[in-house]
């Protein structure tokens, strides 16, 4: 069956709603939808937050060290919580830096010793020297390798806040960037960690000319997935 895009972000916000994982769930293999952006060539995908339910579009950084999001212009949850310093979340950060977050009046809530980031945009070969680590709940598809089933929940999954000043070149809705690289915090990671995956993922396309795909997290899948 073809698939579209526009289908997995409506399964994000319907198909979530009766079907959130509970937490004796143990998904086969999560995926992620991708598509291609035309006139920068960059990959995009989407990734969501629990309270409220809303996809945030993110470009994809196969070098990345944090998932990080434009807090300032469009991020208020009421599961999110800034990650203080000395704590072990922090220390996965492997972060020198710690100061005082409600300076920022942007952010959704602060800490007076929050856990600072720097953050690398390997894409665009640009640095933000004061983000600030913070967990949130997201939510993300999973599969059984034949279509899909459950969406899963990720509690604590550690992210960087910063501001809109912080703004390389980025598609036309994207908020921020979802990190593919090898750190303790990088999405696959994070993903492999909470679910006991083989840190491992493939980009999955159903022909090599097309737009749109998959991200799949764990096992090889033996076929295209369809809902």
């Amino acid at each position: 069956m073809a698939f579209t895009h526009n289908f997995l972000i409506y399964c994000f916000l319907l198909f979530v709603l009766p079907c959130i994982a509970k937490s004796s769930f143990k998904p086969k293999a999560l995926i992620l939808p991708v598509t291609k952006d035309a006139s920068t060539l960059q990959h995009i995908t989407y990734i969501t937050h629990k309270n409220p339910l809303k996809p945030i579009k993110l470009v994809v950084d196969l070098g990345g060290h944090s998932l990080w999001v434009d807090c300032e212009t469009s991020y208020n949850t009421s599961t999110y919580k800034p990650v203080n310093c000395e704590t072990e979340q922090c220390k996965l950060v492997m972060s020198s830096d710690c100061g005082d977050g409600c300076e920022r009046e942007w952010l959704p809530k602060c800490s007076r010793d929050q856990c600072f980031n720097n953050i690398y945009a390997s894409y665009s070969d640009e640095i933000f020297p004061g983000g600030l680590v913070a967990e949130d709940v997201i939510l993300i598809q999973s599969t059984d390798g034949k279509k899909l089933s459950q969406v899963a929940t990720i509690k604590g999954f550690i992210f960087t806040c910063v501001n809109n000043y912080f703004n390389p070149t980025l598609p036309s809705g994207v908020v921020g960037s979802a990190a593919f690289g090898s750190s303790d915090i990088a999405l696959p990671t994070q993903l492999a960690k909470t679910f006991n995956f083989p840190r491992k993922f493939v980009s999955l396309f159903k022909f090599f000319y097309k737009k749109e795909g998959f991200y799949y997290f764990r096992r090889w899948p033996l076929c295209y997935p369809s809902k």
